[in-house]
């Protein structure tokens, strides 16, 4: 979804009367509604009438969010791949949802369970930023698979005007980590950042166990109790490669850039 300014209220058109706020309705609609005897009658039309609302309202707003799509595609500049934790991103602009622990616990699941999904276009975080602050060309085609890469690669990485200025991040007033670069304006995102740093945290804690093990059993075969090729010492080596792959990545995302100054 396109990014869109965030709005404290939602705007709701309506017929002002003493109890409030009345949709619009469909004259016919409103003429049954007027005409309506009895409790059958009330209930036979409340059923309608709550169709035909839900009917307009969607099609209202589907229509308002092909619009929004269509819109936002003129500004769209390209896709890149940027460290989302490293990054100085600022949210709350497009989007003013808190982080959530439900949400964030939820989502830390689906990174376990199912993978991070890092360099799909569907997944990717729209950032909003300058045109003429950018210093390499973004792609502008989508690439497959194999152009994509495993570590996303095939994506060229955002570099920006700024990006050598450190900043400290501080929570509670003290700091909690150092961002690079100009501060950037994130329409959504949050939670992906926040988990995303837990989860790469947590994969450091996971290296430091395999890798214990991965020595002990190290011995053992040096000292010829098991075999160099055993089953354990093997899935422990593959296990310390595969995390050290995994950290390595750290924060890496794909990003669609959107021109501020358009």
């Amino acid at each position: 979804m396109p990014p869109r300014q965030a709005q404290s209220k939602t705007n709701r058109k309506g017929k002002k009367g003493d109890e409030g706020i009345e949709e619009d309705v469909p004259m016919a609609d409103r003429t049954a509604k007027d005409a309506g005897t009895g409790a059958q009658g009330g209930s036979q039309h409340a059923g309608t009438q709550a169709g035909t609302r839900r009917t307009m309202g969607i099609d209202k707003y589907m229509d308002e969010y092909y619009d929004l799509e269509e819109k936002a595609r003129e500004f769209l500049i390209g896709y890149a791949r940027t460290d989302l934790i490293e990054r100085n991103l600022a949210f709350g602009f497009y989007n003013d949802r808190r982080l959530n622990d439900d949400e964030s616990k939820s989502l830390m699941d689906s990174f376990v369970c199912n993978g991070l999904r890092r360099f799909e276009y569907d997944n990717a975080i729209n950032l909003i930023i300058d045109r003429d602050s950018i210093e390499t060309p973004l792609t502008t085609q989508m690439l497959s698979r194999t152009e994509m890469g495993r570590v996303g690669e095939g994506l060229p990485e955002l570099k920006l005007k700024g990006d050598d200025v450190k900043t400290e991040i501080h929570e509670d007033k003290r700091p909690i980590r150092t961002v690079f670069g100009p501060s950037i304006r994130a329409a959504g995102g949050r939670h992906r950042q926040h988990v995303l740093s837990r989860w790469v945290e947590a994969k450091k804690d996971a290296l430091k166990t395999r890798e214990s093990l991965r020595k002990d059993l190290q011995v053992l075969a040096d000292k010829g109790e098991i075999a160099q090729e055993d089953a354990r010492l093997q899935e422990a080596r593959g296990d310390v490669d595969t995390i050290r792959a995994e950290i390595k990545t750290g924060g890496m995302w794909i990003v669609a850039i959107y021109d501020m100054g358009a």
